[in-house]
């Protein structure tokens, strides 16, 4: 149903606790095709944290990226609030002004906003 791979040996020798790459990589793939992890872990008979692990691990690392790129730099950010921290009783909108005459990349002011707000910097 869901895979090639042979359900109830964890994708290696029967006994052995490890789960191969092959097999973790056919669990993203079901999980991101939006099978319930109910279903992933009953079908290959894989305990329920195993799979769960499976998938926060692969949600964290780096092979699926999900939503757009970074639009500023680390450096630019860090910058940014060195900037809006020595500035703290500035206005949102001239510290955007500021920091558009010196970076290369220009920004909104609601990016400018959302940065410092997930970073306690200004409300």
């Amino acid at each position: 149903m869901y895979s090639k791979i042979e359900s109830g040996t964890m994708g290696h020798e029967v006994g052995s606790k490890q789960v191969s790459e092959e097999r973790k990589q056919c669990v993203l793939d079901v999980f991101y095709m939006g099978v319930k992890q109910k279903d992933i872990f009953e079908y290959y008979k894989m305990p329920q944290s195993t799979v769960a692990n499976i998938i926060r691990r692969g949600k964290s690392s780096s092979t699926i990226q999900r939503g757009r790129n970074q639009k500023l730099s680390n450096r630019s950010i860090r910058n940014m609030l060195s900037y809006a921290w020595r500035k703290r009783f500035t206005s949102v909108n001239m510290i955007t002004a500021k920091f558009n005459e010196f970076s290369p990349t220009k920004v909104c002011v609601n990016t400018v906003r959302s940065i410092l707000h997930t970073h306690c910097i200004k409300n």
